[in-house]
């Protein structure tokens, strides 16, 4: 479009939209629902992008007395009054992948959010309300009284297709780009209301975790109780080296097989008879994992004699060992991710690179890893179960699948809501071969296919509207699967971290631990390996250790019922053994 028509262009009607409300009541409460299929919109004047549904509904006044709870990491509640008015509402997309688009990205970290849920309690009244259709395309919005509006309001937004803008080289005008595949499902909240005596968090939470129980979601645990200490233990680190002048690529070791056997050793030895043990890192790719062609031990790191011994060790010590494979992020060469990854908005192998917060974009020295198309999940799963049998273990490590959710704009693609789905249908097929497995952050919609989830939210992102932390989450998921926090000595205050963990219900604590000090992981220029080496901790692993082992014996399996703050930085948790 040149200069001169965009001048004298005009659009001489406003867009106009059609979209048909339902209002059900039905067991649980009030479901509001759109079927996105039946708006109507006229295409030239407008392009439908996303749908906020039921903005204030509940919303409180000016004088109300009460919070917001979103679910931001374990949990948020923004205070109706808490004399932070002048800032704007915030938005919290469900689920992970959205930070993949590193144009969206700040040097904010962000705490994932597993469960779409939220609520508002003021005047001793509340409710909880669910997102039961079109999550994976949701987000989540809340705003105080006083900034563009008179009420204190949470709600529900549904993107209906993903949309850019482009800048040209010289970044004289931007074009917009959406993508191929919208979302053209159902949209639906129920919100359930709450009495008097419920108008909590504690009470909200018991209300969505009775829902899920009711709906299939979560269900009674019947695997075997986990250890008070999960370890992880990441192996090799891809490099570049050097020989007669050829360069070619290779591997380092943060941790070989047989390093890892004594630190296993060495822990047992100081009195941690039971842990969980997740091993990364350790075929082909390392740490950056190639994708899952042949998953064969690295011989830089001992080869397979050297991974059987450690197999062998682990199965005399009566522990469970996880290997970790990756079905998202994985690298690989151009020819195969024209074939096996998804499509970026420009048509090309949607490449994924670290993100710099030096120059707050992606960082092009670094290699890029390729999302693995979710059509593919279900049948490279299989494969994958049957490799690992031959290795001689029976429990798998998925990392972040199936959390981590992301479209493919390739035509007849898929969006992220059939993401999430074919997540789902992939863990359907696990085989009775595979006795364990284990995962991260704790997405609601598949956790029950897991016996462990790791790095589970225990803080909340600290938006500056907020309030305070509380473990929204954790009440909705105790007792239906074990989790643990993120590594201990990857936590500024590590006694704090600890007692977060107690509070917050998980079953034990988890660490990260190498063969290498900060000088070597330096050199190999993986910063997120600092402060890892095994022989720092082994002391303060054995202190923490002896504190949780009796807690995590006797409230395991049990609900937390209630929690509540009883004065400043002291709370209190109620679990089922103990009203």
């Amino acid at each position: 479009m040149n200069q001169k028509y965009y001048d004298h262009m005009s659009i001489e009607k406003n867009p106009s939209f059609k979209v048909t409300l339902n209002l059900i009541l039905d067991e649980h409460g009030l479901k509001a629902e759109v079927n996105m299929t039946d708006i109507g919109y006229d295409s030239f004047d407008a392009e439908l992008r996303s749908i906020t549904l039921l903005p204030y509904f509940g919303a409180a006044g000016l004088d109300s007395e009460g919070y917001i709870l979103i679910p931001d990491g374990s949990g948020a509640i923004i205070g109706l009054n808490n004399n932070k008015e002048i800032f704007g509402p915030i938005t919290i997309p469900i689920y992970g992948g959205h930070e993949l688009d590193l144009t969206s990205r700040s040097t904010t970290i962000k705490q994932p959010v597993a469960i779409p849920a939220f609520g508002i309690a003021y005047d001793e009244k509340a409710y909880t309300a669910i997102i039961t259709s079109g999550d994976a395309v949701a987000s989540i919005t809340a705003g105080l009284p006083g900034n563009n509006t008179s009420y204190g309001y949470v709600c529900a937004k549904f993107n209906y297709n993903d949309y850019y803008m482009f800048e040209n080289p010289m970044n004289l005008s931007s074009n917009p780009q959406v993508g191929r595949n919208p979302y053209k499902g159902k949209v639906s909240v129920t919100y359930m209301f709450l009495g008097k005596n419920k108008a909590n968090y504690s009470g909200m939470a018991e209300k969505a975790r009775d829902f899920y129980e009711k709906t299939g979601v979560l269900k009674e645990r019947t695997k075997k109780v986990q250890a008070p200490l999960n370890l992880e233990i990441p192996g090799a680190v891809p490099v570049t080296k050097r020989f007669l002048g050829i360069t070619y690529n290779g591997y380092d070791s943060l941790t070989t097989f047989n390093d890892a056997r004594k630190i296993i050793d060495t822990l047992y030895d100081a009195g941690i008879g039971d842990m969980n043990i997740r091993l990364t890192g350790w075929t082909e790719g390392g740490i950056l994992q190639r994708y899952p062609a042949n998953l064969k031990p690295i011989g830089s790191l001992g080869g397979r004699g050297s991974f059987d011994s450690l197999v062998k060790r682990i199965k005399e010590l009566e522990l469970d060992l996880y290997l970790d494979v990756r079905l998202t992020k994985v690298y690989c060469g151009i020819t195969t991710a024209l074939f096996k990854s998804v499509r970026d908005i420009k048509g090309s192998p949607w490449a994924v690179r670290s993100y710099s917060y030096v120059t707050q974009a992606a960082d092009n020295s670094k290699p890029a890893a390729y999302l693995l198309r979710p059509d593919v999940w279900e049948d490279e799963l299989i494969d994958i179960q049957r490799k690992i049998a031959k290795l001689g273990v029976n429990n798998i490590s998925l990392a972040d699948h199936g959390y981590t959710l992301y479209p493919d704009y390739r035509k007849n693609g898929y969006n992220r809501q059939d993401t999430l789905n074919m997540a789902s249908n992939s863990l359907d097929g696990i085989s009775d071969s595979i006795t364990g497995l284990m995962g991260q952050y704790g997405n609601i919609m598949i956790v029950d296919s897991f016996d462990i989830i790791t790095d589970i939210p225990l803080y909340d992102s600290d938006y500056i509207v907020s309030t305070e932390d509380v473990p929204f989450l954790q009440m909705v998921l105790r007792g239906y699967v074990d989790y643990y926090g993120t590594p201990v000595n990857k936590n500024d205050d590590r006694i704090k971290h600890v007692l977060r963990s107690v509070e917050y219900g998980a079953t034990g604590i988890k660490y990260q631990l190498t063969n290498a000090d900060n000088t070597r992981v330096w050199e190999l220029e993986q910063n997120e390996f600092r402060n890892t080496l095994y022989k720092d901790y082994i002391g303060e692993i054995s202190h923490y250790y002896e504190l949780i082992k009796d807690f995590s014996r006797m409230t395991s399996g049990q609900r937390i019922i209630e929690h509540k703050k009883e004065m400043d930085n002291v709370y209190s948790t109620l679990y089922e053994s103990s009203g």
